[in-house]
């Protein structure tokens, strides 16, 4: 009602907004009458409020910061997400105690225990099959391509996040096609590259 005062000296008229010339995308689907003025030889009308859509921003919360243990917990509830580090040595100590058995293995270099943390932030601490966050009890990396040389099989690009269990499922041969499709066929294009050259 006051843009139509205010425009009344301009020879303004009620219109319906779908016939107005302006914000067409905005006006196109309304049938509400809104104030409306000629201005050389176009129909300019005044925009309803309540034509407008936008959802209500959830203030900050000052309490979430990277800083504080408590501040790290609050922004892990409101994202689902884990903070990236740049490195867990936590998990990766224990990943390291798991392996020591294995550490005859030449796969089992310097450069793979080196690259384990950088493939770590690479999946953003989930697992590359499920998209789970990982934790110290259940991580693993997988070695994309078995059948690369030495100098490339573990390098960053070649190691995988995985669960302990996703990681049994790659190189087992059941069909595991119950979990979802997404799953399977994370499953299936891991199998794939394990032997392709």
């Amino acid at each position: 009602m006051a843009a139509f005062r205010a425009l009344k000296g301009f020879g303004a008229k009620w219109v319906k907004a779908n016939q107005t010339k302006n914000l067409h995308n905005l006006h196109k689907n309304h049938q509400r009458l809104i104030p409306a003025i000629m201005f050389q030889d176009t129909l300019i009308g005044v925009t309803d409020l309540q034509f407008a859509k936008w959802q209500k921003v959830k203030r900050k919360n000052q309490k979430e910061t990277p800083f504080t243990s408590e501040g790290r917990e609050l922004y892990i509830e409101r994202t689902q997400k884990r903070l990236r580090k740049p490195r867990d040595d936590i998990v990766l100590a224990i990943h390291t105690e798991k392996m020591k058995e294995k550490q005859q293995d030449d796969i089992y270099n310097f450069e793979y225990f080196l690259n384990r943390g950088y493939a770590l932030n690479s999946d953003r601490f989930c697992c590359r099959v499920c998209r789970k966050p990982i934790s110290k009890d259940t991580v693993h990396f997988h070695h994309v391509a078995t059948y690369l040389p030495i100098d490339k099989t573990n390098r960053v690009p070649n190691l995988a996040t995985v669960h302990e269990d996703c990681h049994a499922k790659i190189h087992d041969t059941q069909d595991y096609s119950y979990l979802g499709s997404k799953i399977w066929k994370k499953i299936l294009k891991f199998r794939e590259k394990l032997h392709k050259k």
